[in-house]
This record gives structure tokens, sequence and C-alpha cells, in this order.
């Protein structure tokens, strides 16, 4: 499952700590945005934990980059949620 494969990614970073990621894209099924992407992950909630003090923009980056495969293949949008 691509959850799991992107779940290993993020969790192998060493600039912030994974606490969580929730498939969304159940809730867009039927938008015209992802129409024929059913099969694939469209939106994710990825909630991490700043230990590291970066900036929002920082993490958005480091988060992008590790997810730049899955954007190609369809990733229609993520939520990133920080906690301190």
């Amino acid at each position: 499952m691509e959850l799991d494969v992107i779940k290993k990614a993020l969790s192998s970073s060493d600039k912030f700590i994974l606490i969580d990621i929730k498939d969304n894209s159940s809730k867009h099924y039927g938008h015209t945005s992802v129409q024929g992407l059913e099969k694939t992950l469209t939106h994710l909630e990825i909630t991490v934990s700043n230990s590291k003090k970066l900036t929002k923009l920082a993490i958005h980056r480091l988060i992008y980059n590790y997810l730049k495969s899955f954007i190609e293949d369809g990733l229609h949008s993520i939520e990133i949620k920080i906690s301190k």
C-alpha cells in the first residue's frame, strides 16, 4: 500500500518526527481535479513534530521533496499540520 511507503519515507527524516498520517482521498472522489485517480492516494493529512525548530516553509519543502514521486503520480493535496 502506498500509505505504508509514504509513512516509511517520512519516518526516515531526521528533521522532524512523523506523528500521524491520514489518507483523506475518499472524501474527494468525484471532484473534477481527481477524476480517474480513484485507486491512487490523492489527499493526505500529515502531522509532524517540529523538534528541530525549523520554519514552516522548511518543513513543507522537506515533505514535498520526500513525496515528489507521489505528487507526480497523482497525489493532489497534502495538508500539513505542525506541532511544537
